[in-house]
């Protein structure tokens, strides 16, 4: 048996520990792209497998022994709420109120994605995280004494995913400036104030705030009402991207759509067309070619395009 080096979470890593099982890997499609992916559970817990392949060879050195295989395994939690979605997508709305059992069997035979594992999938439907999950999925009534029953529901889908973009936007909020002090921006610098889900406590957003352009520097004060636009749009669209790497582009597409961007789109396309008119005109690049017919050395020169900055 092959040893791989694991990241998980610590009470995700105790939990396990104490119970003394071990993990059972699950292969479902993924919910964005429909592809298998790998996942472990443990109780109401899922968590997605990404293996890390570094660009060349290597090893681990664990105690005393050497571990071959050099990729870093990482396991994060996921809300299986995700994993559910597509099955769901293509269910009849309209159709009657259904048992959990057939509801999820008639859910699993609607959504067949190439090479799915139907076992695994199966076992998934049964977890009690995935039957928890319907409730926020699907309009659901308990018939007495204990019968659960469930219609699809697009309108639950729409508000679970929004009540995620509104998680992963608020998180990115800066303070309100002081009227004291001068304003700055959380972005570069971490108030001493700040809880934790502010933007500080996250450097790849902070790194995408700034790569936006969202700096004072750039953009200008926080006070400012056009800043405070754009930097409003450009956290609805960071808030997208990171959503959506557990939603299906077109449903991922249909619900940003209800959400006003321009001042970002605006604010994207002004500093493309700035950046490309500030950028300086290249000189002429001189180079050394043979001359035809002989091992004579002759100097030409040609200018380079200025090209459109990447990023």
């Amino acid at each position: 048996m092959s040893t791989h080096i694991t990241v998980l979470p610590e009470d995700f890593q105790k939990a396990v520990k104490q119970s003394g099982s071990s993990l059972r890997p699950l292969q479902l499609p993924h919910p964005r792209t429909g592809l298998r992916a790998l996942f472990v559970y443990h109780g109401s817990t899922l968590l997605e497998l990404h293996s890390v392949t570094p660009d060349t060879p290597r090893s681990w050195f664990v105690g005393e022994s050497v571990v071959s295989n050099g990729n870093l395994m990482l396991m994060t939690p996921i809300d299986p709420v995700f994993i559910l979605i597509p099955f769901l997508q293509g269910l009849d709305p309209k159709a009657p109120f259904k048992p959990t059992d057939d509801f999820l069997e008639e859910a699993l035979l609607s959504y067949s994605p190439p090479d799915i594992n139907k076992q695994d999938v199966a076992l998934f439907m049964t977890l009690g995280c995935a039957r928890r999950a319907l409730k926020q999925l699907c309009e659901t009534k308990v018939i007495p004494p204990d019968i659960s029953v469930h219609k699809p529901s697009p309108e639950r889908i729409t508000a679970f995913i929004k009540r995620r973009l509104e998680r992963v936007i608020s998180a990115q909020a800066v303070p309100e400036p002081s009227t004291s002090e001068p304003a700055s921006d959380s972005t570069l610098q971490p108030s001493s104030g700040s809880t934790p889900g502010k933007v500080q406590s996250f450097p790849t957003i902070q790194r995408q705030h700034l790569r936006l352009g969202l700096s004072v520097e750039e953009l200008g004060p926080l006070d400012c009402p056009k800043a405070q636009a754009i930097r409003a749009a450009t956290r609805i669209k960071i808030a997208g991207e990171i959503v959506g790497n557990w939603v299906e582009e077109s449903l991922m597409a249909e619900i940003l759509a209800t959400y006003d961007i321009s001042a970002y789109t605006n604010h994207a396309t002004a500093r493309a067309e700035h950046g490309l008119n500030l950028r300086p005109q290249l000189p002429e690049q001189r180079r050394l070619k043979l001359v035809k017919g002989g091992n004579q050395k002759q100097e030409t020169s040609e200018k380079l395009e200025p090209r459109l900055p990447v990023g």
